[in-house]
């Protein structure tokens, strides 16, 4: 732990600037998608009112299994429209799954023929739910296990709601900016790395990242703490980068991307159990 603290002191605090630059677009532009999201799907919808939503579930997830307190980007909407936006984060999740699972391919095939091609399978799973749209939705309609779901949990009918009725070039714009973001943050551990370690490679950081955010979404961890990083000893090891480097660097970009933005939602959290009318956030 002396190590990594001397490294993360040592970095120069020139190449902050444009960490912090990244950091900045990262959040914004996972905002921006989030706001398109949730257009024509509640009340009242403003762009603070969407950025303080996203700030409070990434301060939920900070302190939850599997990230699932991002579920509470939905407390700060009408008492109507909650489920319907916790249906909309699962949707949103599942399009970053999509997104970091293409980025991680060919770390995955490097790693394991086996782990790629199942990724691979779910990839082309995933994305036939979020472009099938209405589609999938009539043939899930069609299995009476689902329609016995449905009838059972009335919370899970209108939770999936929010997933139908997306027009596919909303859909497309969002995946792109899902896409852009986690470009953003995967060249901003290449510069965190090669900080840290000058020689560290773009390739390592292309190879790497993408399988180190992936294993931070296992739901036994919190926030991915441990997963993470034992991932990204293994895969940067591939690159001759020492452990400490690797961990340094996952640990920072975790820091600007997750937690500096999570402590900000947490201020939000006042805003919780005030009059959902009141957007003013």
């Amino acid at each position: 732990m002396e190590r990594i603290a001397s490294l993360m002191g040592s970095i120069d605090t020139i190449i902050l600037l444009p960490v912090l630059l990244a950091a900045i677009a990262f959040v914004l532009l996972k905002w921006c998608k989030w706001h398109l999201l949730l257009i024509g799907r509640t009340e009242a919808l403003t762009p603070s009112l969407s950025m303080a939503s996203y700030l409070i579930g990434t301060a939920a997830g900070l302190v939850t299994p599997g990230r699932v307190g991002e579920l509470g980007r939905a407390a700060l909407f009408k008492e109507d429209d909650r489920t319907r936006v916790a249906g909309l984060v699962i949707f949103d999740r599942m399009i970053d799954l999509v997104t970091v699972a293409v980025y991680a391919l060919a770390g995955l095939f490097a790693v394991s023929r086996f782990l790629g091609t199942v990724t691979l399978v779910g990839i082309i799973i995933l994305a036939a739910v979020i472009f099938g749209g209405d589609g999938v939705m009539k043939i899930l309609n069609r299995i009476p296990l689902f329609k016995g779901l449905l009838k059972r949990f009335r919370g899970l009918e209108i939770m999936l709601q929010g997933w139908s009725g997306f027009d596919r070039r909303r859909l497309m714009i969002v995946t792109g900016i899902s896409f852009l973001a986690f470009g953003v943050s995967l060249i901003q551990f290449h510069l965190l790395s090669e900080a840290l370690f000058p020689g560290a490679s773009l390739l390592a950081a292309l190879i790497s990242f993408p399988v180190l955010v992936l294993a931070s979404a296992a739901p036994f961890t919190v926030s991915g703490f441990g997963a993470r990083e034992a991932v990204a000893v293994l895969m940067m090891g591939r690159y001759a980068i020492p452990r400490e480097v690797a961990v340094s660097a996952t640990l920072l970009s975790f820091t600007f991307n997750v937690a500096v933005p999570g402590l900000v939602g947490a201020a939000f959290l006042q805003h919780i159990g005030r009059d959902k009318t009141d957007t003013s956030v």
